[in-house]
This record gives structure tokens, C-alpha cells and sequence, in this order.
């Protein structure tokens, strides 16, 4: 009997290291990020990631969101607006995840918002995409017409043959490398692809973004040098800057939710990204290729 009565405790010990206790770890929820991490738009996708990482590992290393752990699941749409409708529906379906980021071209985005919308699932979407048209979703960039605003005006400081702010970056390239004269565009001239082609002939192209590139940012230093503990080394581009920005809003707003409800919820997270967006300033800054084809920060 002594015995069974010994074996019975020990057992009983076993039973208790070997039970998760509710409460014993952090219950955890999901933001989603869409971006594009094949095809031509790739280096999108690439600077983005690492950059939703970071933000992510951050707000885990602080002690979580709101007593809640974070987890970042990330997909690829290929800049292909059908692929960015499936990926949606992929996200919605899940009830962990509680905010998206993307999808980082305006047609991708267009065809998501009503998938996102039709499953009350916040959709952030990073700087480079003008704001307009974009409803339900929350844009973090200026509008159309506040980028046209800023082109207006920088343009009118020198002569360019042609200003189009909504000219796709191979097309401006073309235009450009064929010696049809100077270019001012919008957003897409930022994208390597115009560059690559130009060549030497993108010095003096002008154009205007909603995101500047981090080196331009004052005090961005220690973002730098984090994202590169992320990214092997890789330094932060524009689309860097507004996925970092982009995930650090949409958790602050998760983080409002939970302190207000006691828990994360879609739409909660939506509410408080109203209130947080209500004041929010959306600076246009203007670039300039120089002579080496970098983007120069002009105003």
C-alpha cells in the first residue's frame, strides 16, 4: 500500500509538469501582410518583409500587444490582382488574424478592399498607394490629388516634357532611355524597374512619392541598422519604411482595441484605426535622379 500511495504521488507530480495551465503562456493573434515577393515587382515584396518582421519583433521583445503575442503570416500576390483577391480570401478566412498590410500596387489593392470589406477585416495600406478610392480601407499616403498638387508645383521650377503622374515605371523608363525628353512623375518612379532601364538617361527625372527613403528620415538611424540585423545586411528602401510604419500603426491600434474590449477583434482594430488616422499628417516628397541614377531627396 505504501508503496502505491508513493507511485500515485509521483505520478500526480508528473501530471502537473507535464499540464499547460491556462494562462501559462500568452495567447497570441495574427496580422497579415500581402505584398509582392515574385515577378517584376519582387524587390517590393523583399524590402517590405523584413520591415513587417522587425515591427513585429519589437512589439514581441516589449512584452507583446496588450498582453497578446504577435504573429506575422505573409503572401505573395504577384502584383497580379487576381492572386491579390485569392490572398485575401485566404486571410479572411482566418479569424486569428485581426489586420492586414498591402497590398502595395493600386490595382491589387482595388480588388482586395472588397474581399477585406465583406469579412470586416481591417485593411492598412502603406504610403506608396495613393488614399483616394481605396474606401473601406485606411490608407497611411496622401491622395491622388495631393500628389498632383506637389507636382504642379515642383515642376513649375523647371521645364519637364512631359508630367504624368500616373505613368507605370517601365513605360516612364522607355520614355526616358528613347531620348523623348525630361520626365516628372507620380509613386512608380520609384520602383527599381525605371532606373534599370533608363540607365544613365533617368538623371534629372522628378517625381513624387507618399514614402521617402529611410536615410532621409531624420533619426532613422536605428531603424537602419535594425532592419539590417533583419535582413542580412540589406539596407531599407521606401517600401521598408512604409511596411514598418504601416505595422506599427495597425498594432497600436490593436493594442487601443484590447486596453477598451479586453481582447483583439476586427472590428475594433478598425475603430481605433479611424481615430488614429483622423490627424494623421501625409507629407508628398519629391525626389530627383542624379547623375549615379539614386533618388535624391529634393523637398
Amino acid at each position: 500500500m505504501q508503496r502505491l500511495a508513493c507511485f500515485l504521488l509521483i505520478a500526480s507530480c508528473l501530471l502537473l509538469v507535464s499540464c499547460t495551465f491556462p494562462g501559462s503562456t500568452s495567447p497570441t493573434f495574427k496580422i497579415g501582410l500581402v505584398a509582392p515577393f515574385e515577378g517584376r515587382y519582387r524587390p517590393v515584396g523583399y524590402d517590405a518583409i523584413y520591415a513587417a518582421r522587425l515591427a513585429v519583433r519589437q512589439a514581441n521583445a516589449d512584452g507583446g500587444v496588450g498582453g497578446y503575442r504577435v504573429e506575422l503570416i505573409a503572401y505573395d500576390d504577384g502584383g497580379d490582382p487576381d492572386v491579390a483577391a485569392r490572398q485575401a480570401g485566404m486571410l479572411a478566412l482566418d479569424p486569428a488574424v485581426i489586420g492586414v498590410i498591402g497590398h502595395f500596387r493600386a490595382s491589387t489593392t482595388q480588388v482586395a478592399v472588397p474581399v477585406y470589406a465583406d469579412a470586416a477585416l481591417p485593411l492598412l495600406v502603406p504610403a506608396n498607394v495613393p488614399a483616394d478610392e481605396l474606401a473601406p480601407a485606411l490608407g497611411l499616403g496622401p491622395t491622388s490629388e495631393q500628389l498632383a498638387t506637389a507636382l504642379q508645383a515642383a515642376v513649375q521650377l523647371a521645364h519637364y516634357s512631359h508630367v504624368m503622374l500616373n505613368m507605370d515605371a517601365l513605360s516612364a523608363g522607355e520614355l526616358v532611355k528613347d531620348g523623348e525628353g525630361t520626365l516628372a512623375g507620380g509613386p512608380d518612379l520609384a520602383l527599381p524597374d525605371f532606373a534599370a532601364i533608363a540607365g544613365a538617361d533617368a538623371q534629372g527625372t522628378l517625381f513624387v512619392t507618399g514614402v521617402p527613403w529611410p536615410q532621409d528620415i531624420p533619426g532613422a538611424d536605428q531603424f537602419i541598422a535594425e532592419y539590417a540585423s533583419v535582413s542580412g545586411g540589406l539596407l531599407p528602401g521606401p517600401y521598408a519604411w512604409t511596411a514598418y510604419q504601416a505595422a506599427r500603426v495597425l498594432l497600436e491600434a490593436i493594442q487601443q482595441d484590447i486596453q477598451l474590449r479586453g481582447a483583439p477583434s476586427r472590428i475594433g482594430a478598425a475603430r481605433q484605426l479611424d481615430v488614429i488616422l483622423a490627424d494623421k499628417e501625409t507629407p508628398v516628397y519629391v525626389y530627383r535622379y542624379d547623375a549615379t541614377g539614386r533618388a535624391v531627396l529634393v523637398k
